[in-house]
């Protein structure tokens, strides 16, 4: 069985230029594709899933990245499962890659605004201005500004540092009931199964709000708050499971 290997961005360079024919796979959105990528990348949408792999020849390396280096490597599981014998995930991901290809992020206008407006240091993308820790994504996203949310993944923001009560920015997506801003945190590589400092995660917050629950239960890996969201559970769990346990 063949098996997918994890690189650093140099070690990725260092194939790109060795192997002109090497496949560069961008797994994340499509506006954040267009918006800015790796000059090497195509875009791997489910459209063009099967024709890649049918197409490329199996001992082609392929090379997986997508925000942050998490998601990228369950695709490159599937095409090492599927015969590919060079296959790679990019740690960091393109988060790490635009740092190392530009040195710095791009934040344009309307982000540095937005930044500016909020007292955040358009220089450091995951800086903590509060009490509380929060970085600009956490604001944004309880604030339901998915626009905001969407230039601040762009840019590079770390969906899943934590405030002063553990609450990584899915959190905060989930308190706003933004779906936009919780689907921008899934692409993002925000972690789903994050605990705060009580024992709760996003998903026991989201009981009620179906639509966020049903996007989150499948990324989840403990099925037993499923279970016990699909039985109604008694009134006593369910008020402490949808207790928010976040500073506001």
């Amino acid at each position: 069985m063949n098996h997918f290997k994890r690189i650093s961005v140099d070690e990725a360079d260092q194939i790109l230029a060795r192997f002109p024919e090497a496949l560069l796979l961008d797994i994340r959105d499509e506006r954040s594709f267009q918006e800015s990528h790796h000059p090497r990348a195509q875009l791997l949408t489910d459209a063009n899933l099967r024709k890649i792999m049918k197409n490329t020849d199996k001992t082609c390396p392929v090379l997986i990245y997508c925000y942050h280096g998490n998601s990228s490597q369950d695709i490159a599981r599937m095409f090492a499962d599927f015969g590919f014998k060079q296959t790679y995930s990019v740690d960091g991901g393109y988060s790490a890659w635009s740092h190392h290809i530009s040195s710095e992020f791009q934040v344009g206008e309307k982000l540095q605004n937005w930044l500016d407006s909020k007292g955040y240091d358009g220089g450091d993308i995951n800086a903590r201005i509060d009490d509380c820790n929060r970085t600009a994504i956490m604001i944004a996203a309880r604030s339901a500004d998915s626009e905001i949310v969407r230039e601040l993944v762009n840019a590079g923001a770390n969906p899943n540092l934590a405030d002063c009560e553990g609450n990584n920015a899915l959190w905060y997506a989930c308190m706003s009931q933004c779906i936009a801003c919780v689907k921008l945190m899934l692409k993002a590589d925000a972690e789903v199964d994050n605990h705060n400092i009580h024992g709760f995660t996003p998903l026991n917050y989201s009981v009620g709000m179906d639509d966020i629950f049903n996007l989150l239960a499948n990324y989840f890996c403990d099925d037993s708050l499923l279970r016990l969201h699909a039985t109604g559970g008694d009134e006593q769990n369910h008020n402490l499971i949808a207790t928010p346990a976040v500073a506001l």
